[in-house]
């Protein structure tokens, strides 16, 4: 099944709304507006800004990115607050009803409801944008290509570089916007000259100043009103720099992971002004204002999922693989598997009977099997090094590490292959997972895993994963090269692998999530993992060296 029906339609974006100008003004009656002749491509409505006054240069326009969550709305507010220019648009992403069976696991339609009535009680114009058919080839089909491939792919990633700073800026900017503005736990900021200390020396943007590069132009009024700032597209920081992706302030919200693969100039028009706020005062500015999400539940999970069974789901579009569980330990079989497909690593296995739960560490597709470790933290499920797919850079380019520089330079090649003297960093494997100090080393351009040939870098990934190492990277690397390369997301098939050295283990490194690296508060960039290095399970059953032959990282960045 394919939501929307035609995927890949250049134009996919419509402007719908309850008047002849398809703008919910925030006022009157609401009616649900048509997005054009069945079949043909959308009729496209423009919002010009107001003239300004004669001699006066034209005032930025945002358009604030309006879920129907508090989130966005409270974004919206500040929005409104500030006294800017702007409209809303609420995106249309997933279509639940080509699905079998009814309903909408994200509840699109009341989270419309929701986002009209912030917009009428902010007087904010409200527009609808269709992204169904470029959510299916620039982020579905390739989270499909993944799952089939047997790897773990983050489509929330992929999300937001493709459609929220790709079709959505595309889609805002033909109405007239200069930025985007959206309600990520995130905030912007430019370098600053080093003054000692850890990380990366950075001052923060304002929560609505626009990034104006070095030169000027470009992007949303400021926080006080919206200044001068260019007239024009708003998309490239005015010629300087891009702007610096950092941590929100609030560390249990943060959401800079998934933000690792929207590229800065996608960055150089955006603005996320509760990034600078915690969730419990997010929640409570939204209700002081009588704001009708203030007291809506967070959304969980993928979106397109819900909080549905993700082996349910997949069913409808991936056929199930079946298999059988083995113990890591012993090679005993523990019985049939449903579908090795629905598991991911570290995952508690669906296995009844026998003592404590299982995870999962593994599967082989190749030979059907699950392997499964009792115990949350076994060793079977903790790795040290992990081979990675070419990286996306936020600045565009790889830090100086990764190039021959030294900003680690006292640390010498391993004696495998791996360029010296790699980049020290910290990562984050999952959302939420933490983050854990690491070292970088990239490969000889051209190096392919398990090509052959004598000479290259050498990487010995865990045997949980089954088959060859090439084959392990080709299925990790499925979810990437289906997609369509929209939003600028992909990443960047030309440069490096790299190999991963962690500090210290970390549970459940799984094929094909996202690998983000930082500097203190600053992203650097993300990168997909292809397959996980030995176990600490099998590291002790060789006797201790096992690792991937990667240098130990004694020292946080």
């Amino acid at each position: 099944m394919r939501p929307g029906g035609g995927a890949g339609i250049a134009n996919s974006a419509s402007h719908t709304g309850p008047s002849s100008s398809g703008v919910d003004s925030g006022g009157g009656s609401e009616s649900s507006g048509t997005s054009g002749p069945a079949g043909g491509v959308p009729r496209t409505l423009r919002l010009p800004p107001p003239p300004p006054p004669h001699g006066a240069p034209r005032r930025p326009v945002v358009a604030v990115a309006l879920s129907g969550g508090v989130d966005s709305a409270v974004a919206a507010l500040l929005v409104r607050r500030a006294g800017l220019d702007a409209f809303c648009v609420y995106m249309r992403n997933w279509d639940a009803a080509d699905e079998a069976g009814a309903g909408s696991p994200c509840s699109s339609e009341r989270d419309l409801a929701d986002a009209r009535a912030v917009a009428r009680r902010l007087g904010l114009p409200l527009l609808e944008a269709d992204f169904v058919g470029r959510y299916w080839g620039d982020v579905f089909s390739g989270f499909l290509a993944g799952v089939a491939a047997g790897v773990s792919p983050n489509p929330d990633l992929a999300c937001n570089a493709a459609i929220k700073f790709g079709a959505l800026w595309d889609f805002a900017a033909s109405a007239g916007a200069d930025a985007i503005v959206t309600g990520h736990y995130a905030r912007l900021g430019r370098a600053a000259t080093a003054s000692g200390g850890g990380g990366a020396a950075f001052s923060p943007l304002g929560p609505l100043e626009p990034w104006r590069g070095g030169g000027g132009g470009g992007g949303g009024g400021g926080g006080g009103g919206g200044g001068g700032g260019g007239g024009g597209g708003g998309g490239g920081g005015g010629g300087g720099e891009a702007p610096l992706l950092l941590r929100g302030a609030d560390a249990a919200k943060d959401q800079s992971y998934f933000l690792a693969g929207v590229s800065g100039a996608q960055l150089a028009r955006a603005m996320f002004p509760i990034g600078h706020m915690t969730k419990p005062e997010v929640r409570a500015l939204a209700a002081s204002e009588g704001l009708r999400p203030a007291s809506k539940r967070s959304s969980a999970g993928i979106c397109f999922i819900g909080r549905r069974s993700f082996g349910g789901f997949i069913e409808q579009y991936v056929p199930p693989l079946p298999g059988s569980f083995a113990c890591a330990e012993t090679g005993a079989d523990l019985g049939p598997c449903r579908n090795l497909l629905a598991l991911t690593h570290g995952q508690r296995a669906p296995l009844g009977g026998g003592p404590g739960r299982r995870y999962v560490a593994g599967k082989d597709l190749a030979t059907r099997v699950a392997w499964v470790a009792s115990g949350h933290d076994h060793p079977a499920l903790l790795s040290s090094t992990a081979l990675l797919l070419p990286a996306r850079w936020v600045a565009g380019a790889p830090p100086p590490g990764l190039s021959g520089g030294g900003r680690d330079g006292g640390v010498g090649a391993d004696g495998g292959g791996w360029a010296p003297p790699g980049l020290r960093a910290a990562c984050q494997a999952r959302y939420r997972q933490g983050e854990v100090a690491c070292r970088l080393q990239a490969a000889p351009i051209g190096w392919q895993p398990g090509g052959g040939g004598g000479g290259g870098p050498e990487f010995q990934p865990t045997r949980f994963v089954g088959g060859s190492l090439a084959s392990a990277v080709a299925a990790a690397g499925a979810a990437k090269a289906s997609a369509a390369p929209g939003g600028g997301g992909s990443p960047d098939a030309s440069g490096p692998f790299l190999k991963l050295s962690l500090a210290r283990p970390l549970r459940g490194l799984t094929p094909g999530q996202a690998v983000v690296f930082y500097d203190g508060a600053v992203v650097l960039g993300s990168a997909p993992l292809a397959v996980p290095g030995p176990t600490e399970l099998e590291a002790t059953a060789d006797g201790g060296g096992g690792g991937g032959g990667g240098a130990p990282v004694a020292d946080a960045p």
